[in-house]
Formats: C-alpha cells, structure tokens, sequence
C-alpha cells in the first residue's frame, strides 16, 4: 500500500473520532488526533494493520493458516547469533514497487523491526492472544 492510501483509509477514523468526540461533549481544542485515539482507549489503522501482520506471520509458520506456495517464500535466517543484522526473516530485494509494497514483504519487515532493539518482541511465547496484547501494550507506548 503507498502511503496515499493509507491515507485515504485513515481519513475514516479520524471522521470517526470527530464524531466520537463531538457525541462524547469532549472539549477538543488543543488535542491531536493521536490523543483522541489514547483517550478513548483505541489504536490507529497502522497499529492494528501492524499488530494483524505480525499475528499472519505466526499463524502461517505454526501453520494455523495452511499456505504452502506463501510458506515457500518465507526464509528464515538462522544465524543471528553473532552478526549485527539479527533479523529473523531474509527479505529479498524487488526490482519494482508493487513487489516491495506486497503485503508478504510489509510483514516480514514488522517482524524484523519488532524483533530488534530496542523493541525485541518475542513471537514463540504464549498464545496469539498474548502476542497481541504484548503488541497492543507497544503500540500504546508508540
């Protein structure tokens, strides 16, 4: 997705929340979006999209979802140990936009991102509720 769609599927929540604050009487003159989506306790469209990507990739490799040709592209790298790259997937590198935008690529990259400092967010403990809540307890702070 390019950032001007996000955009575009963002600008529904923050229609929403004007009319969540306006239904709610909150005096909002000097709040930002971002203190609005704290205040009533929700997450923006990016964190939620985040947090479900992280959950696709755990699902598909304890193969809760069953995708052999998806699972094919996954690799897994396994020498990150002692190297400064301590990735947990190899993300290949695409020759043109639509390939490096794909939703296969946005999540192994939120999984690498959350994977190292300073985030170092487990994935194989717990169950996916716990993954979430771990996810949703980082992204409040984000």
């Amino acid at each position: 997705m390019y950032q001007v769609h996000i955009d575009l599927i963002e600008r529904v929540q923050r229609k929403f929340m004007k009319m969540l604050t306006y239904r709610s009487r909150l005096n909002t003159s000097n709040m930002s979006y971002e203190d609005k989506v704290k205040h009533f306790k929700l997450h923006t469209l990016r964190h939620r999209r985040d947090i479900s990507d992280v959950l696709f990739i755990v699902k598909l490799l304890e193969s809760k979802i069953k995708c052999n040709e998806l699972l094919s592209e996954i690799v897994m790298r396994n020498n990150t140990k002692n190297t400064i790259n301590t990735d947990l997937f190899k993300i290949n590198k695409w020759s043109t936009n639509i390939a490096q935008n794909s939703s296969l690529t946005r999540c192994l990259s939120i999984c690498n991102k959350l994977a190292n400092p300073p985030f170092i967010i487990i994935f194989d403990v717990g169950t996916h509720q716990t993954i979430k809540n771990k996810l949703t307890t980082y992204f409040a702070f984000d």
